[in-house]
């Protein structure tokens, strides 16, 4: 790794580019794998009430509403820990949902996973090995602890956690494959780049899919090709059991890829996509990468 130190004109030459890809991690991407929970979910606590009420709230609605709310509870203090603005006692926060994350028996899975969720957006890389430990210990069960977890994981950037997740990409379960594969890409660990190359070729598309992303974001072009297809709704005229929103959040996951490898070949492409596309969401990313990619682009002619 070159380790000169830039000086001021290097620095000043490289502002654009920083600043390209600076709009493009803003935008959030997850593994397929894990399902968009909707709007519905917000709105039973109700707009209002979301942006009022602290972290720390939810967090005391998670261990008093009833049963059938503290999942809601659980999403909701996540997805709010992602702003990390105004979150108070932060270590009371840490404590509090490590111990629902760990209490197999007053809390269901659905709570643990979006437990482990909330505890990768709250940033404490604490919180690394106690994921881990919930990974191996219930990988071998039909629940989705070890999913969440492992995002979680990704969230964190927890470099260390990647040879468990090298191992664990060779499960025999798909959505474990898929999710490990997919997170390996945040940790920015380059041995893991052998690995992903040889899941291009795995026998399910939706993994080759993750393992394209995993590469994009570690530099590496090698899925490429794959990513151009992604771009272009025909491509999943044959996923006849892939609903809308699926084929919509592949679309993104592609577009965030294109934009890590700085494809500046591909702004017409996503030019279109940004005019044209039915999902607003896809609209909306695609708008992003050409932002960014143009940038790029007048960088590297100057």
């Amino acid at each position: 790794m070159n380790t000169t130190p830039l000086s001021r004109d290097d620095n000043k030459n490289k502002e654009p580019q920083d600043s390209a890809l600076s709009l493009v991690t803003k935008l959030v991407i997850v593994p397929l794998v894990i399902v968009a929970i909707a709007v519905s979910v917000f709105l039973l606590f109700g707009w209002m009430t979301y942006d009022r009420k602290s972290a720390e709230a939810f967090l005391a609605d998670v261990k008093t509403a009833s049963p059938s709310k503290k999942w809601q509870a659980a999403f909701v203090l996540a997805g709010k820990l992602r702003d990390k603005k105004g979150l108070g006692d932060t270590e009371r926060l840490f404590q509090g949902m490590t111990s629902i994350f760990g209490d197999k028996k007053d809390y269901d899975e659905k709570v643990r996973s979006y437990m482990a969720m909330a505890l990768g957006n709250l940033g404490d890389k604490r919180a690394i090995p106690l994921l881990e430990k919930a990974i191996r210990e219930e990988i071998s069960g039909a629940g989705d602890i070890p999913i969440y977890s492992m995002w979680a994981l990704g969230t964190l950037k927890a470099a260390e956690s990647a040879s468990l997740l090298m191992d664990i990409a060779g499960s025999h379960d798909s959505a474990i494959r898929k999710t490990a594969l997919f997170v390996l890409g945040s940790l920015e660990s380059k041995e893991a780049i052998p690995l992903l190359k040889s899941a291009l070729e795995d026998s399910e598309i939706d993994i080759q899919w993750n393992a394209a992303f995993a590469l994009a974001r570690l530099g590496d072009a090698s899925g490429q090709p794959l990513l151009r297809q992604l771009l272009d709704r025909s491509y999943y005229e044959s996923f006849q059991d892939m609903s809308f929103q699926a084929r919509s959040d592949a679309m993104v996951n592609a577009l965030m890829s294109v934009a890590y490898l700085k494809d500046i070949s591909l702004i017409p492409a996503i030019e279109r996509l940004g005019r044209e596309d039915l999902s607003v969401q896809v609209r909306h990313a695609a708008q992003q990468v050409q932002a960014a990619l143009k940038e790029l682009e007048r960088f590297s002619v100057n």
